[in-house]
C-alpha cells in the first residue's frame, strides 16, 4: 500500500528492493533522474523523496489525534496507537533528537501541540 520499503527488504526473487528504492530517494540523485524517472517514481501511491519528512509527518498526524482523544501532546513511553503503532516511544525519540537534529520547522510543529514538553520528566508538566 506504500512505496517505502525497508532498507532491507528483498523480493522473493532476491531483489534489494528496500536498496534501491532507499539510493533513488536519496537528492543528490534525484538531480541524476530523467524526468520521466522522475515522474514515474512520484506516480507510486505512497512515494516520498524524504523517508524522514514521511514518518515526521506520520508521527504529527497520530500525535494530533492522540492529542483529540487526550487533551495533551504527552504520551506514556509504552502507549501504543490503535494500530499499534508505538506513539510513545517515537514522541521519546523526537523529545531525544531535540536541537540536535530536528528542523526549526519540525520543533515549531510539536511545540504548537497542546501540552507538548520536551521533558516529560520535570515535575511543573500539566
Amino acid at each position: 500500500g506504500h512505496a517505502r520499503p525497508a532498507q532491507r527488504y528483498i523480493t522473493a526473487d532476491n531483489y534489494p528492493l528496500g536498496q534501491r528504492v532507499n539510493v533513488a530517494r536519496q537528492r543528490y540523485k534525484k538531480r541524476r533522474l530523467t524526468p520521466e524517472q522522475i515522474a514515474t517514481l512520484e506516480a507510486l501511491p505512497g512515494w516520498v523523496w524524504s523517508v524522514n519528512d514521511a514518518n515526521f509527518q506520520d508521527l504529527v498526524e497520530r500525535l494530533e489525534a492522540f492529542v483529540a482523544e487526550h487533551g495533551h501532546a504527552r504520551p506514556t513511553k509504552n502507549y501504543k496507537s490503535p494500530d499499534g503503532y508505538p506513539l510513545g516511544q517515537r514522541v521519546r525519540t523526537r523529545r531525544r533528537q531535540y536541537k540536535r537534529y530536528l528542523a526549526p520547522d519540525q520543533i515549531d510543529t510539536l511545540e504548537a501541540l497542546p501540552g507538548w514538553v520536551w521533558d516529560a520528566r520535570k515535575k511543573d508538566n500539566p
